[in-house]
C-alpha cells in the first residue's frame, strides 16, 4: 500500500534516516555480525541508545541486556560500541540516575518527598545502594546533600 500521502515533506529526513538504519541493522543482522555497520550508523544507534537510556532511567530493569534487546544488538556489540567511552554502560546508568536524584533532592519543590521516593523516582529503590554509590560520587550522603541544599537556599547542580 501507498501512504505516502498521509505524510508531510519535512518527514522524509527523518523516514529516510530511519529506513537507512534499518535496513542497515537487517543486513548486519543477516550477516550475523553487527561489524557490518558502517560507522555513521554505529553513531546513530549509540545516540538512540543514550536516548533510550535517559528515556527508561526511572526503570529499575533497565540493564544493558534489556538496551541490547530493545535495539536488537547483542549485549557484546552494545559494550563495542561504548568503547572509548569514560565509563560503562551500566555504570553510565547508575551516574545519570545519581545525578537526578542529586538535582532533585536539592530543589525544594521537592522537600516534602523522602529521599527513598526520589530515588525509587530514578530506577534506585535499594536505600542502602543508594547511599552508598552517592556517597562515592558526590562525596555526601543523600540525607546532608538535602540539608544542605535546604540551608543554602540554592541547588546544587553537579
Amino acid at each position: 500500500m501507498n501512504h505516502a500521502a498521509q505524510y508531510e515533506e519535512c518527514d522524509a529526513p527523518r523516514l529516510a534516516g530511519v529506513t537507512l538504519d534499518l535496513l542497515s541493522a537487517m543486513l548486519a543482522q543477516a550477516a550475523r555480525t553487527e561489524d557490518l555497520l558502517p560507522p555513521e550508523t554505529q553513531h546513530t544507534v549509540r545516540t538512540r541508545i543514550n536516548a533510550f537510556i535517559q528515556q527508561h532511567l526511572a526503570d529499575p530493569g533497565i540493564t544493558p541486556a534489556a538496551i541490547a534487546a530493545a535495539h536488537q544488538i547483542s549485549v557484546r556489540y552494545l559494550h563495542r560500541l561504548h568503547q572509548g567511552q569514560a565509563t560503562t554502560i551500566a555504570d553510565g546508568i547508575r551516574r545519570s540516575r545519581l545525578q537526578r536524584i542529586h538535582r532533585d533532592l536539592a530543589d525544594p519543590r521537592l522537600g516534602a518527598r523522602s529521599i527513598s521516593s526520589i530515588a525509587a523516582r530514578w530506577g534506585l529503590p535499594e536505600p542502602t545502594s543508594l547511599s552508598r554509590a552517592f556517597k562515592t560520587l558526590y562525596g555526601i550522603t543523600p540525607r546532608d546533600h538535602r540539608q544542605q541544599s535546604q540551608h543554602s537556599g540554592m541547588p546544587t547542580v553537579r
